[in-house]
């Protein structure tokens, strides 16, 4: 016979991390993900996205650090990462997960360099989790059909070794005039893939 697991919920601990009032997220603060390094396992480290402005024209990196899980602090009201000119993230970086291998911090995260251009994922490394994170560029950029035209971190990372890790994303399919039932929903649909 199977055991039914019974969850109840006893208390609802509310918000945890608020937008800035003159911060780089002062519009959003979204896209949270929890990163706990082996090494320093009282802290929690929540890595999110912030926006200026509610329509999210400009999308960076922050961190809140935690030792109960329930009170955050921001380190700064600046992103710990935000995409140059040059970078594939120029415009929007989010959706970041981070993983640790041996001594050195990588970040997975979503990124667009315009509004003309499709999200993808990149990766950037630190030797500390709260920076300074170094873009190394783009690792995975929408090219299958099912993908559509976005691709970006669910976040979701599997470690099955020292070194092969199994990333999840993403997809974003907008629809298509030469496809009918798809251009009749109006709407985007999202699927998962992995790499």
């Amino acid at each position: 016979m199977h055991e039914v697991l019974r969850l109840k919920c006893r208390t609802h601990r509310g918000l945890v991390l608020d937008v800035s009032s003159d911060g780089f997220d002062k519009g959003g603060a979204s896209f949270g993900s929890i990163f706990i390094d082996d090494d320093d396992p009282n802290n929690l480290f929540l890595f999110y996205s912030g926006t200026p402005n509610a329509d999210w024209s400009h999308s960076a990196i922050g961190l809140a650090v935690s030792g109960d899980a329930f009170n955050f602090k921001k380190i700064s009201d600046n992103p710990i990462l935000e995409g140059d000119a040059q970078s594939f993230c120029h415009r929007e970086a989010l959706g970041s997960v981070t993983i640790r291998v041996d001594n050195r911090f990588y970040m997975l995260f979503a990124g667009s360099s315009s509004a003309r251009t499709s999200r993808r994922i990149g990766i950037a490394y630190a030797d500390d989790p709260k920076g300074s994170w170094h873009i190394l560029g783009e690792i995975l950029k929408p090219t299958h059909m099912w993908e559509g035209v976005h691709i970006d971190n669910g976040p979701s990372l599997v470690k099955l070794d020292e070194t092969t890790f199994l990333l999840f994303y993403s997809s974003v399919t907008t629809p298509s005039r030469l496809d009918i039932l798809a251009f009749l929903r109006r709407y985007p649909i999202r699927r998962i893939g992995i790499a």
